[in-house]
């Protein structure tokens, strides 16, 4: 396999390879044997980088934290959004970047897995926390937030993100459509936020199913 005889390279590459059989089996249907078979290589290779495809989890988890990072900080130092229409992006930004994801987010976020949805919050809260202060404290000199503790609200909205995401775990027949969901979450946001009434869906992002 291409680069896979550059030591640098072949850890990425047994971490990529695993990847698109866990988005296109499902992590729980990717077996060791399976991740070996594609690479082409003995599972003594795969044993010598990884002790288990779960290590790989995690490494995958630390991956996509960081790609979240990126894309709030490209977000956050924009000059051309108001705070409101930041908020609106990265929340459908996340929501892409995770859909593309799927089949490995929904794994983490398993009541079964509920080690790795706390390890995913204790490792993803601190590092999107800043980014959202960030746009709050911009709202509120915008005039459009009106809050004094721009923190505490940040970890409010993450905290009712990951709230809603298992709610629709729970209520399996409430399904409900992205227009549906976000006009819920960010009904929740402008109280959190002391903003107006339809703040948010008045956002240049909000129906732009683009984003």
């Amino acid at each position: 396999m291409k680069n896979f005889k550059n030591p640098l390279r072949r850890r990425d590459v047994i971490i990529d390879t695993a990847e698109s059989l866990f988005i296109g089996k499902g992590f729980n249907n990717t077996s060791v044997d399976e991740i070996v078979n594609k690479l082409g290589v003995a599972k003594g290779t795969f044993y010598y980088y990884f002790k288990s495809k779960e290590e790989i989890l995690d490494e995958l988890l630390n991956r996509y934290l960081k790609n979240i990072k990126t894309i709030a900080d490209q977000i956050v130092l924009s000059d051309e959004l108001n705070a409101p229409d930041k908020i609106v992006l990265l929340f459908k930004q996340i929501s892409k970047y995770s859909t593309r994801k799927k089949n490995i987010f929904e794994y983490i976020h398993k009541e079964s897995n509920a080690q790795l949805h706390v390890k995913y919050e204790k490792k993803g809260f601190p590092m999107l926390i800043p980014s959202f202060v960030t746009m709050i404290e911009q709202g509120v000199k915008e005039g459009v937030f009106n809050t004094k503790y721009p923190e505490e609200a940040a970890f409010a909205i993450l905290g009712l993100n990951d709230t809603l995401i298992g709610k629709k775990k729970i209520v399996k027949n409430r399904i409900r459509k992205w227009q549906e969901q976000a006009t819920i979450f960010f009904d929740f946001l402008e109280r959190i936020l002391g903003a107006k009434t339809g703040t948010f869906s008045k956002t240049r992002f909000f129906f732009d199913e683009r984003c």
